[in-house]
């Protein structure tokens, strides 16, 4: 085997998993910034019609913004788990 299949077949798998763990706990951290973000820069955005409706009182506009925001973390732990499977088959689902 030359040491270049071995790194790609065989270490870059079992490396690749933290990395796509990281970047999947990335997708909540991004959307907990997005908020100070679009204030800062005044942008329009998810970030800023979550603090609008809080200020406002808005619970139906807080509740959506809440569960697009939690739809958008669990899709991207199911797609998580997806590139986990194709990284390393030896990973099963249950």
């Amino acid at each position: 085997l030359s040491e270049w299949r071995v790194l790609f077949k065989h270490v870059l798998r079992n490396a690749l998993i933290p990395v796509v763990t990281i970047l999947g706990l990335d997708v909540a951290a991004l959307l907990g910034g997005v908020v100070f973000t679009e204030n800062v820069f005044a942008l329009p955005g998810l970030g800023t019609l979550a603090l609008q409706s809080v200020f406002n009182l808005d619970v139906p506009m807080i509740m959506g913004v809440v569960l697009f925001s939690a739809t958008l973390v669990v899709c991207s732990n199911i797609i998580i788990d997806f590139i986990y499977q194709w990284i390393d088959p030896r990973i099963e689902s249950e």
